[in-house]
This record gives structure tokens, sequence and C-alpha cells, in this order.
């Protein structure tokens, strides 16, 4: 009979409970529900924010293209046009530059170069014949 009574075990102190403080509490971003199960117009949006996101995204990228990506080029002005210009040769004359023979060359170069200019090459004789050009190859 002295088991069922408790008063004859030995009595075992209760333990003080102690309580730790409590973290601080993090943020939590919003989840997103993106089941199938939410109806229509919660589906026409998440499509709507995904598609928005997706533009975004592209705008982005190329603008990171045009302006890193790609080199500038300066805009092309016309250069000026070379005009010629005369120099005058400081060079010394040749030695043969006063030689008699020399000279008498150039002196029948100078004379056939007249003759040449006087002489009429047209021959008013020689005509280009008529072509018919009505031809039949039957």
């Amino acid at each position: 009979m002295e088991e069922n009574n408790p008063q004859t075990h030995t009595h075992i102190p209760e333990a003080s409970v102690v309580v730790a403080p409590d973290k601080p509490k993090r943020f939590n971003f919003p989840k997103f529900n993106f089941s199938f199960n939410s109806g229509i117009k919660n589906l026409i949006i998440k499509v709507a924010v995904i598609v928005l996101i997706v533009v975004l995204a592209f705008l982005i990228i190329y603008y990171v293209y045009q302006n890193f990506m790609t080199e500038t080029t300066p805009p092309i002005e016309p250069t000026p046009t070379p005009f010629p210009t005369h120099v005058e040769d400081t060079k010394e004359p040749s030695l043969y530059a006063e030689d008699e023979e020399v000279l008498a060359i150039e002196e029948k170069i100078k004379s056939i170069e007249l003759k040449l200019q006087e002489i009429n090459f047209r021959d008013d004789r020689l005509r280009v014949p008529s072509l018919d050009w009505d031809i039949n190859f039957e």
C-alpha cells in the first residue's frame, strides 16, 4: 500500500524554468504565391509582373551594351583637296646641260614637235562606211 501513496516517495524539487530572451525578429520578404489555383485575375497580374521584369531586364542589357560595348566613332569631316605646288629645282644643272651635242638634240626635238603641230592628220577622204542594220538570219 505504500507504493500507491505519493507522499512516501522522495520529493524532487521542481526545476525553475528559465526563459531565454527573444531573438530580434528578422525582416521576412513577402512570399509570392505562384500557384495555379489562385484564379484568373491573380494569374494575369503575375504574368504582367513577369513580362514587366523581363522587359526591364532587356532594356538594362540594351543600355549597357549601347554605352559600354560599342565604340563611338567621331563624325567624319571631309579632308581638303591637296593642290599641287610647283617646287623649283635647286639642283645644280647636269654636266651635259651645256654640251653642244645635247643642245643640238634638243633643237631637233623642238623642230620635230613644231612640224607635228602643223601637220593635219585628219583625212577627209577616209569615211566610215554606213552599215546595213537590216539583217535577216533566215
